[in-house]
This record gives structure tokens, sequence and C-alpha cells, in this order.
């Protein structure tokens, strides 16, 4: 049973929002292949912002080694913090992504004959975690540019 909702947000905007009881959305459901290629995809763009922290540290390291003044020592260690955290927002996300992976390796070993016409649910959690840690990284990139700009 399907029930769509209208409600008036606004004089020419319409929030729709459809619920479907007992089914599964197809959006909710991708190929196999699809969601191993977002998976690599993920990947890639986490060992980019791995290899973009390497450059960062080395970068700090510069400027602790040529700037004395506590102002800037302090914003050091902020920004040593926050690669700290960021490099372990990567290993999680990594590492959950490796998981999603065996579960889809999993997944076709039931059936290799069909693989390419399986679907299986959409990583919606991960895709989720990953938009936010973009965003979060490039806030903290963006910060740390203007930290370099104005101590060098």
């Amino acid at each position: 049973m399907t029930r769509i909702i209208v409600m008036p947000l606004a004089p020419a905007l319409l929030l729709i929002h459809t619920k479907t009881k007992h089914m599964k959305p197809a959006e909710t459901q991708k190929k196999v292949y699809d969601l191993h290629h977002e998976h690599q995809l993920w990947m890639n763009q986490l060992n980019f912002f791995e290899d973009e922290l390497k450059i960062f540290k080395h970068r700090l390291e510069e400027i602790a080694k040529a700037n004395n003044k506590a102002e800037v020592l302090k914003m050091v260690e902020h920004f040593q913090n926050a690669f700290i955290i960021q490099k372990n927002e990567i290993d999680v996300l990594k590492h959950t992504i490796r998981l999603a992976e065996q579960e889809l390796v999993a997944y076709i070993d039931k059936n290799p004959e069909v693989a390419d016409k399986r679907k299986k649910e959409d990583d919606a959690v991960i895709r989720e975690k990953m938009a936010r840690f973009e965003k979060l990284f490039r806030q903290m990139k963006e910060e740390f540019v203007n930290f370099v700009a104005r101590v060098l």
C-alpha cells in the first residue's frame, strides 16, 4: 500500500513523501557492481585525503621549526590534534568500507552466475559518513591553508 503525503512548505514549494509498506523501495537497492565501484571510489578518496594529511603534517613541521611564538605553537598543536583525528576517521571509514566489500563478496559467492544482475542494499550510511567526513576535512583544510598563509 502506497500513501503520498503532500505538505506545503512555501507558496511555490511542495514536499512529497512516499511511504511504502512491506516493500523495499527500488532506490535503496543497487547493483553489486555499482556498490563495488562506489567502495573503490571512496577508498581512493580516502587515500587522497591521507596523502594530503601527510603533506599538511610536513608543512606544519616546517612552520613549527621556523616559528616559536606562543600563538603559532598553540595553532601548531591544534592542527596536530586535528590531523590525528582526521587520520583516525580515515582509518575507521576504510575499515567500514572493507567490511562492506567483504559482505559483497559473500553475497556474490552465494550465486556467482548472476552476480552482474544482483542487487543489494545501498550503502547509504557509509555514503552519509563519507559526505560528512569530506565536509569536515575540507573545512579543516581551509582553516589550515589560512593559518599557513598568515604565518608565512
